[in-house]
C-alpha cells in the first residue's frame, strides 16, 4: 500500500509541474493575468504550487497503520 501512495504522489507532483508549464506557455498569456497586483504564474509558482507539493508529499509519507510498517 505505501508503494501505491508514493506512486500517486509522484504522479501528482508531475501534474503540479505540468500545470506550471501550461500556465506559463498557455495561450493568450494566461499566466500574466494579475490577481492582487501579482501574476497568476507567480501565485502558482510561488505559493499555490509549493503548498500543494508539500501537502502531497506529507500525505504520501505520513505514518500509516502499524501493518504498513511491517
Amino acid at each position: 500500500m505505501p508503494r501505491v501512495r508514493i506512486r500517486l504522489a509522484r504522479a501528482a507532483l508531475v501534474l503540479l509541474v505540468a500545470g506550471f508549464a501550461l500556465l506559463a506557455l498557455g495561450p493568450l498569456h494566461v499566466g500574466a493575468i494579475r490577481v492582487g497586483g501579482v501574476s497568476l504564474l507567480w501565485w502558482y509558482g510561488g505559493l499555490v504550487g509549493p503548498f500543494c507539493a508539500a501537502c502531497v508529499t506529507l500525505a504520501a509519507f505520513r505514518s500509516g497503520s502499524r501493518d504498513d510498517a511491517r
